[in-house]
C-alpha cells in the first residue's frame, strides 16, 4: 500500500484561496450598489484563476515524480489537474457575471487544457 500523500504548500495556499473566493462572492454588499458587486466577483474571479495557476504548478511538481502509469503519484496528479480545471471554471464563471466574457472565455479554454492533460482519454468519474 503507498503511503499517503501530504498536501503541499501551493496545494494549501490554492485550497485557501478557493475558500475566500467563494466567501467574497456570496459576501452582502451595500445595498446591492452595481459597481460593488462587479468588483467582488472581478475578485473572487482573479482569486480561483490563482488557485488554479498554483494547482498547476503542482501538478507540473508531481508529474515528474510518476514512475509508471498507475502508480499513487500518477493518480494523485490527475486529480490536482482535475482541481486546476475546475478552479478556472469557477474563475470563468465569476467572470461571466461581470460580463467580461473574453477573459471568462480564456478561463474556460486554460480549464479545458487541465482537464485534457489530467486524463487525455476525457474518462472522468463522476463523484
Amino acid at each position: 500500500m503507498p503511503p499517503p500523500v501530504v498536501p503541499s504548500n501551493n496545494e494549501i495556499e490554492a485550497d485557501t484561496l478557493m475558500e475566500r473566493a467563494d466567501k467574497r462572492a456570496n459576501a452582502f454588499t451595500f445595498f446591492g450598489l452595481a459597481g460593488s458587486q462587479q468588483s467582488k466577483y472581478e475578485e473572487a474571479g482573479e482569486m480561483c484563476a490563482k488557485a488554479g495557476n498554483l494547482y498547476k504548478i503542482e501538478k507540473k511538481c508531481l508529474s515528474t515524480m510518476t514512475t509508471s502509469r498507475w502508480s499513487h503519484e500518477h493518480v494523485y496528479c490527475m486529480c490536482v489537474g482535475k482541481e486546476a480545471g475546475d478552479a478556472y471554471m469557477k474563475s470563468a464563471e465569476y467572470l461571466m457575471r461581470t460580463d467580461d466574457r473574453d477573459e471568462a472565455a480564456n478561463k474556460m479554454v486554460e480549464a479545458s487544457k487541465c482537464y485534457k492533460k489530467s486524463n487525455p482519454e476525457g474518462n472522468f468519474i463522476s463523484e
